[in-house]
Protein backbone atom coordinates (compact mmCIF):
# COMPACT_ATOMS: atom_id res chain seq x y z
CA UNK A 1 0.00 0.00 0.00
CA UNK A 2 1.43 3.17 -1.16
CA UNK A 3 2.36 5.82 1.78
CA UNK A 4 0.88 9.68 0.88
CA UNK A 5 4.26 11.16 1.40
CA UNK A 6 6.44 12.23 -1.48
CA UNK A 7 10.20 12.57 -1.23
CA UNK A 8 12.13 15.26 -2.81
CA UNK A 9 15.79 14.89 -3.90
CA UNK A 10 17.79 17.32 -5.55
CA UNK A 11 21.04 15.86 -7.92
CA UNK A 12 23.13 16.96 -10.63
CA UNK A 13 26.64 14.57 -10.92
CA UNK A 14 26.22 12.57 -7.31
CA UNK A 15 26.05 8.90 -8.35
CA UNK A 16 25.00 7.93 -5.11
CA UNK A 17 21.64 8.86 -6.23
CA UNK A 18 21.55 5.09 -6.22
CA UNK A 19 22.30 4.03 -2.38
CA UNK A 20 19.78 7.11 -2.03
CA UNK A 21 16.84 5.87 -3.55
CA UNK A 22 17.90 1.92 -2.30
CA UNK A 23 17.27 3.11 1.16
CA UNK A 24 13.61 4.24 0.54
CA UNK A 25 11.68 1.56 2.52
CA UNK A 26 8.25 2.34 2.13
CA UNK A 27 6.50 2.42 -1.44
CA UNK A 28 5.87 6.57 -1.44
CA UNK A 29 6.19 9.05 -4.55
CA UNK A 30 9.80 9.85 -4.84
CA UNK A 31 10.31 12.99 -6.92
CA UNK A 32 14.13 13.49 -8.28
CA UNK A 33 14.80 17.16 -9.64
CA UNK A 34 17.83 16.78 -11.83
CA UNK A 35 18.99 20.82 -11.51
CA UNK A 36 21.97 19.93 -14.27
CA UNK A 37 22.44 16.74 -14.31
CA UNK A 38 25.27 15.00 -15.73
CA UNK A 39 23.97 12.15 -17.87
CA UNK A 40 25.29 9.30 -16.06
CA UNK A 41 23.30 10.56 -13.29
CA UNK A 42 20.08 10.83 -15.66
CA UNK A 43 21.14 7.04 -17.05
CA UNK A 44 20.53 5.96 -13.41
CA UNK A 45 17.30 7.81 -12.83
CA UNK A 46 16.16 6.36 -15.37
CA UNK A 47 16.47 2.86 -14.53
CA UNK A 48 14.88 3.55 -11.08
CA UNK A 49 11.80 5.10 -12.86
CA UNK A 50 11.27 1.56 -14.46
CA UNK A 51 11.28 -0.27 -10.95
CA UNK A 52 9.69 2.95 -8.39
CA UNK A 53 7.16 5.50 -8.42
CA UNK A 54 9.40 7.90 -9.95
CA UNK A 55 8.76 11.59 -10.95
CA UNK A 56 11.96 13.05 -12.56
CA UNK A 57 12.32 16.53 -13.23
CA UNK A 58 14.78 18.00 -15.48
CA UNK A 59 16.44 21.50 -14.83
CA UNK A 60 19.12 23.43 -16.92
CA UNK A 61 20.57 25.64 -14.22
CA UNK A 62 22.39 24.21 -10.87
CA UNK A 63 20.61 25.72 -7.83
CA UNK A 64 19.84 23.72 -4.68
CA UNK A 65 16.51 26.30 -3.68
CA UNK A 66 14.89 26.11 -7.01
CA UNK A 67 15.52 22.28 -7.18
CA UNK A 68 13.43 21.59 -4.06
CA UNK A 69 11.02 24.55 -4.46
CA UNK A 70 10.29 23.18 -7.95
CA UNK A 71 10.31 19.31 -6.36
CA UNK A 72 7.85 20.25 -4.05
CA UNK A 73 5.58 22.10 -6.42
CA UNK A 74 5.41 18.48 -8.43
CA UNK A 75 5.04 16.36 -5.44
CA UNK A 76 1.32 14.90 -5.54
CA UNK A 77 0.73 14.92 -2.01
CA UNK A 78 0.91 17.23 0.73
CA UNK A 79 3.56 15.48 3.17
CA UNK A 80 7.18 15.82 1.89
CA UNK A 81 10.48 14.76 3.07
CA UNK A 82 13.87 16.86 1.68
CA UNK A 83 16.62 14.56 0.99
CA UNK A 84 19.90 14.91 -0.72
CA UNK A 85 21.76 12.25 -3.19
CA UNK A 86 24.39 11.63 -0.59
CA UNK A 87 22.38 10.58 2.31
CA UNK A 88 20.41 7.48 2.74
CA UNK A 89 17.27 6.62 5.18
CA UNK A 90 17.98 4.58 8.22
CA UNK A 91 14.87 1.85 8.31
CA UNK A 92 11.40 3.28 9.68
CA UNK A 93 12.40 6.98 9.16
CA UNK A 94 9.92 7.55 6.34
CA UNK A 95 7.25 6.16 8.12
CA UNK A 96 8.10 8.03 10.73
CA UNK A 97 8.44 11.34 8.86
CA UNK A 98 4.72 10.78 7.40
CA UNK A 99 2.65 10.05 11.33
CA UNK A 100 4.56 13.11 12.40
CA UNK A 101 2.87 15.04 10.21
CA UNK A 102 -0.29 13.60 8.81
CA UNK A 103 -1.14 11.85 11.97
CA UNK A 104 0.19 13.95 14.61
CA UNK A 105 -0.64 17.06 12.39
CA UNK A 106 3.35 18.67 12.55
CA UNK A 107 3.62 21.52 10.02
CA UNK A 108 7.40 20.90 9.81
CA UNK A 109 9.27 18.20 11.17
CA UNK A 110 13.13 18.56 12.11
CA UNK A 111 15.33 15.00 11.80
CA UNK A 112 18.60 13.96 12.57
CA UNK A 113 21.52 13.67 10.34
CA UNK A 114 23.98 10.99 11.47
CA UNK A 115 27.71 11.53 9.79
CA UNK A 116 29.83 8.95 8.44
CA UNK A 117 33.45 8.99 8.36
CA UNK A 118 36.21 7.03 6.84
CA UNK A 119 39.01 9.31 7.11
CA UNK A 120 41.14 10.96 9.84
CA UNK A 121 39.96 14.88 7.60
CA UNK A 122 36.54 13.47 7.35
CA UNK A 123 36.48 12.62 11.07
CA UNK A 124 37.34 16.01 11.78
CA UNK A 125 34.33 17.17 9.74
CA UNK A 126 31.86 14.27 10.92
CA UNK A 127 33.13 16.36 14.64
CA UNK A 128 32.16 19.86 13.47
CA UNK A 129 29.06 18.58 11.88
CA UNK A 130 27.89 16.87 15.17
CA UNK A 131 28.76 19.93 17.31
CA UNK A 132 26.97 22.80 15.02
CA UNK A 133 23.84 19.77 14.82
CA UNK A 134 23.90 19.92 18.51
CA UNK A 135 23.60 23.13 18.38
CA UNK A 136 21.40 24.20 16.46
CA UNK A 137 19.05 20.85 15.95
CA UNK A 138 16.51 22.23 18.37
CA UNK A 139 13.72 24.15 17.35
CA UNK A 140 15.38 24.75 13.83
CA UNK A 141 14.71 23.76 10.59
CA UNK A 142 17.47 21.64 8.75
CA UNK A 143 17.56 20.30 5.67
CA UNK A 144 17.93 17.57 3.97
CA UNK A 145 16.22 15.60 6.70
CA UNK A 146 13.29 17.52 6.82
CA UNK A 147 9.36 17.09 6.76
CA UNK A 148 6.64 19.64 6.24
CA UNK A 149 3.12 19.97 4.72
CA UNK A 150 3.02 21.11 0.94
CA UNK A 151 0.22 24.04 1.90
CA UNK A 152 2.48 25.83 4.82
CA UNK A 153 3.58 27.86 1.96
CA UNK A 154 0.46 29.72 2.13
CA UNK A 155 1.56 30.93 5.66
CA UNK A 156 4.99 31.69 4.76
CA UNK A 157 4.98 34.29 2.02
CA UNK A 158 4.06 32.20 -0.67
CA UNK A 159 7.24 30.31 -1.17
CA UNK A 160 9.81 27.69 0.30
CA UNK A 161 12.94 28.57 -0.39
CA UNK A 162 15.11 31.92 -1.96
CA UNK A 163 16.06 31.06 -5.25
CA UNK A 164 18.54 33.64 -5.12
CA UNK A 165 20.44 31.80 -1.93
CA UNK A 166 21.74 29.09 -3.30
CA UNK A 167 23.75 28.24 0.03
CA UNK A 168 22.12 28.19 3.95
CA UNK A 169 18.92 28.24 2.15
CA UNK A 170 17.27 27.06 5.31
CA UNK A 171 18.69 29.53 7.43
CA UNK A 172 16.34 31.75 5.00
CA UNK A 173 13.66 29.54 5.84
CA UNK A 174 13.68 29.25 9.19
CA UNK A 175 13.74 33.44 9.63
CA UNK A 176 10.25 33.11 7.90
CA UNK A 177 9.52 30.15 10.15
CA UNK A 178 10.10 32.02 13.81
CA UNK A 179 8.42 35.23 11.86
CA UNK A 180 5.28 33.49 11.56
CA UNK A 181 5.57 31.93 14.90
CA UNK A 182 5.38 28.12 13.26
CA UNK A 183 6.58 25.37 15.78
CA UNK A 184 9.31 23.51 14.07
CA UNK A 185 8.69 19.85 15.71
CA UNK A 186 12.22 18.07 16.39
CA UNK A 187 12.18 14.13 15.91
CA UNK A 188 15.83 12.55 16.37
CA UNK A 189 14.08 9.28 16.12
CA UNK A 190 13.75 10.09 12.58
CA UNK A 191 17.43 9.58 10.83
CA UNK A 192 18.88 9.62 7.79
CA UNK A 193 22.37 8.77 7.20
CA UNK A 194 25.21 11.32 5.54
CA UNK A 195 27.95 9.99 3.54
CA UNK A 196 31.66 10.65 4.44
CA UNK A 197 32.19 14.38 3.87
CA UNK A 198 36.13 15.36 2.67
CA UNK A 199 37.55 17.97 4.76
CA UNK A 200 38.56 19.85 1.30
CA UNK A 201 35.11 19.51 0.22
CA UNK A 202 33.44 20.91 3.65
CA UNK A 203 36.12 24.14 3.58
CA UNK A 204 34.57 24.53 0.32
CA UNK A 205 31.20 24.16 1.26
CA UNK A 206 32.02 26.76 4.12
CA UNK A 207 32.60 29.57 1.62
CA UNK A 208 29.39 28.95 -0.54
CA UNK A 209 27.67 29.56 2.88
CA UNK A 210 29.04 32.52 3.23
CA UNK A 211 28.43 34.02 0.01
CA UNK A 212 24.71 32.47 0.40
CA UNK A 213 24.54 34.89 3.85
CA UNK A 214 25.73 37.28 2.19
CA UNK A 215 23.09 37.62 -0.33
CA UNK A 216 20.54 36.95 2.10
CA UNK A 217 21.48 39.79 4.61
CA UNK A 218 22.04 42.35 1.26
CA UNK A 219 18.40 41.14 1.24
CA UNK A 220 17.84 42.56 4.31
CA UNK A 221 16.32 38.79 5.05
CA UNK A 222 19.21 38.01 7.72
CA UNK A 223 21.53 39.63 9.60
CA UNK A 224 24.93 39.56 10.99
CA UNK A 225 28.70 37.45 9.07
CA UNK A 226 27.13 34.12 11.08
CA UNK A 227 30.39 32.35 11.34
CA UNK A 228 31.00 30.31 14.73
CA UNK A 229 34.05 32.47 16.21
CA UNK A 230 32.17 32.44 19.68
CA UNK A 231 32.02 28.14 19.51
CA UNK A 232 36.04 27.74 19.31
CA UNK A 233 36.57 27.58 23.18
CA UNK A 234 33.19 24.60 23.49
CA UNK A 235 34.05 22.85 20.39
CA UNK A 236 37.63 22.62 21.88
CA UNK A 237 36.28 21.25 25.35
CA UNK A 238 33.89 19.14 23.67
CA UNK A 239 35.71 17.61 20.69
CA UNK A 240 39.15 18.57 21.27
CA UNK A 241 42.54 20.47 19.58
CA UNK A 242 42.12 19.07 16.31
CA UNK A 243 38.35 19.66 15.85
CA UNK A 244 39.10 23.30 16.83
CA UNK A 245 41.94 24.27 14.65
CA UNK A 246 39.58 22.71 11.95
CA UNK A 247 36.60 24.85 12.81
CA UNK A 248 38.99 28.20 13.14
CA UNK A 249 39.83 27.64 9.29
CA UNK A 250 35.83 26.18 8.44
CA UNK A 251 35.24 30.30 9.76
CA UNK A 252 37.82 31.58 7.93
CA UNK A 253 36.85 29.80 4.41
CA UNK A 254 33.08 31.11 5.66
CA UNK A 255 34.20 34.51 6.51
CA UNK A 256 36.08 34.85 2.72
CA UNK A 257 33.05 33.67 1.32
CA UNK A 258 30.48 35.98 2.84
CA UNK A 259 33.22 39.56 2.01
CA UNK A 260 33.95 38.12 -1.11
CA UNK A 261 30.12 37.48 -2.65
CA UNK A 262 29.99 40.65 -3.99
CA UNK A 263 32.81 40.15 -5.95
CA UNK A 264 31.88 37.13 -7.06
CA UNK A 265 27.94 37.73 -8.54
CA UNK A 266 27.05 34.39 -7.27
CA UNK A 267 23.16 35.02 -7.09
CA UNK A 268 20.57 33.97 -9.24
CA UNK A 269 17.01 35.50 -9.52
CA UNK A 270 17.55 38.81 -8.72
CA UNK A 271 15.90 40.17 -12.02
CA UNK A 272 12.65 38.77 -11.64
CA UNK A 273 13.05 37.35 -7.33
CA UNK A 274 9.42 36.65 -7.50
CA UNK A 275 9.70 33.94 -9.79
CA UNK A 276 10.11 31.24 -6.93
CA UNK A 277 6.90 32.58 -5.37
CA UNK A 278 4.05 29.39 -5.51
CA UNK A 279 1.54 30.85 -7.69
Amino acid sequence: MELPISIVIAVADDTRISKCLDSIDEECEVVVVANGATKEVVDILSTYSEKMKLKLIELDVRNLSKSRDVGIKAASYNNIILMDSDCVFLKGTIKRFYELIEIKGHKIVNGFIEFKATTVGSKLVKNSRDYLNSISNTGYAFAPCLGLKKDLVNEIGGYYFDHSIKWVEDAELNVRLKKNKILIFDAPEAIIEHCSIPLKKDLRAAFNYGTGKRIGVRKGIMRGVGAFWSDIPKIFIKKGLFTSIYMICWNICYTFGYYLQPILKNEEGNKDEKSNMFK
